[in-house]
């Protein structure tokens, strides 16, 4: 599996690679599918927390939890805040559908509620972006209201309800993803990989 699928850490596996007891079965659950798992210490935040941050405000699907893990991993944003999920994004499925990504990322911030995420983005003095059908339409040129010179926040709201009131009112700007007439909405992790890929020139 390793060869085919992660040859980079072949002499990694070479050098530290161990055989191990039947003891190490009891960690994990009955219902482990396949042969195979994994065990790792929970990665700890970088101490400073600058550039691009991506907030996703009561996100409700664990499996979009992994997936926007995934999507900052490939554009290279380190940045990820959650508020009022149901789901930690350390949770089994969410690293499962993230791939493991979570460990590429150097923040991932989890908050009880939008305030105090708020109240973190205005001390480290982020400009706060939201993402919502009644903003302005993000443009992929040098047209974007979006100041790329500052440290900045995209916001996503939850997959049926979007952002918050509290959260609407306190962004400094709100934009809106450009669709084809008739279409509301995207997939939460949808919209993120859209806007990262929109404004990938811009920065």
């Amino acid at each position: 599996l390793t060869k085919k699928h992660a040859p980079d850490i072949l002499e990694f596996l070479d050098k530290n690679l161990i055989e191990i007891g039947d003891k190490i079965k009891q960690i994990f659950p009955k219902n482990l599918h396949g042969e195979l798992g994994a065990l790792a210490k929970k990665k700890k935040n970088a101490k400073e927390f600058t550039e691009l941050a991506v907030y996703l405000e009561n996100p409700n699907s664990i499996n979009n939890l992994g997936a926007v893990v995934r999507v900052l991993a490939a554009r290279g944003v380190k940045n990820l805040i959650v508020s009022g999920a149901k789901f930690s994004v350390w949770h089994k499925d969410a690293l499962r559908t993230g791939a493991g990504l979570q460990f590429a990322l150097d923040n991932i911030l989890e908050f009880e509620n939008t305030k105090s995420a708020l109240d973190f983005l205005k001390r480290k003095n982020y400009k706060v972006y939201a993402l919502d059908p009644t903003g302005a339409p993000l443009k992929s040129n040098r047209g974007n209201l979006l100041d790329l010179e500052s440290d900045i926040c995209l916001v996503f709201g939850a997959e049926s309800e979007g952002l918050s009131k509290e959260l609407k009112d306190a962004a400094d700007t709100l934009l809106r993803i450009p669709m084809q007439e008739g279409v509301s909405s995207m997939n939460l992790a949808t919209s993120v990989a859209a806007v990262l890929y929109m404004i990938i020139n811009e920065k």
